[in-house]
């Protein structure tokens, strides 16, 4: 089997030493997109930048062999299907490990059911239906892994009894999902939508587009789970009063 990508190789680096891209890049001395494009093997590095790689992996003591034997040992690599759009990031971590084959939503030319025939890992977001019947036609199926809060669009039930395991991730998104439920309360208290409809209409409405402050105001919270209690952490930096509502709590 050929040897490790160059990109290859900066995924699996980079991982072990858990760096961010930027990071990664101003070790090697380029352009955080520069590091983008050749992680995806997408461009042709200098030789400078690869002796400065080997260089930096000499020093960590990062080798690769293991990951090229892996492959060897191992033939068949683990098959995982993307089912549905998921950010950069996302792929660069399962592109990390050289020992799976990643199929991305545009990539199922016959569809998701052809797909999963032989796969070993299947990853939804909300709008694919992991139910039974899809199960059913993925006979070496072992996990699937809903990349959000619930796993309302699984079949918990039908996996059990398939021996599949459900995983989701708890939390992933609770901080933007907060900036967000904070962005709109203050949107409302300004009056933004109004502002923009009528600035947009050609009229200038400053004596009934006032607002009002949020500080001093008292905010609801009802479930403080993660996003709940993000939310009350920078509700808290605005000044309002908090009042949370959880069963559980």
């Amino acid at each position: 089997m050929a040897e490790l990508t160059f990109g290859e190789k900066l995924l699996i680096a980079r991982k072990q030493l858990d760096l961010f891209q930027y990071e990664m890049a101003e070790r090697l001395g380029v352009h955080a997109n520069s590091l983008t494009k050749y992680e995806k093997d997408e461009g042709k590095p200098h030789a400078a930048v690869v002796r400065i790689f080997e260089m930096l992996c000499e020093k960590e003591g990062i080798r690769f062999d293991e990951y090229e034997a892996g492959q060897k040992d191992r033939g068949e690599k683990m098959k995982i299907v993307l089912a549905e759009k998921v950010s950069p990031a996302t792929l660069a971590v399962f592109a990390a490990e050289p020992g799976w084959e990643v199929l991305t939503h545009d990539q199922l030319p016959d569809g998701l059911p052809a797909a999963l025939f032989d796969a070993d890992a299947l990853v939804v977001r909300s709008a694919v239906q992991a139910d039974d019947a899809l199960m059913s036609v993925a006979h070496k199926l072992r996990v699937i892994g809903r990349a959000g809060v619930g796993v309302d669009n699984i079949d918990a039930d039908a996996a059990t009894r398939r021996g599949i395991v459900v995983m989701n991730t708890p939390g992933a998104n609770a901080v933007a999902v907060a900036e967000l439920a904070i962005c709109l309360m203050l949107a409302l208290a300004r009056k933004l939508p109004k502002a923009n409809a009528t600035m947009h209409a050609g009229q200038w409405e400053k004596k009934i587009l006032q607002g009002s402050e949020l500080r001093g105001k008292t905010l609801g919270i009802l479930g403080l789970g993660r996003i709940g209690l993000e939310v009350a952490k920078r509700a808290k930096g605005f000044g309002l009063e908090i009042i949370g509502s959880d069963p559980f709590v």
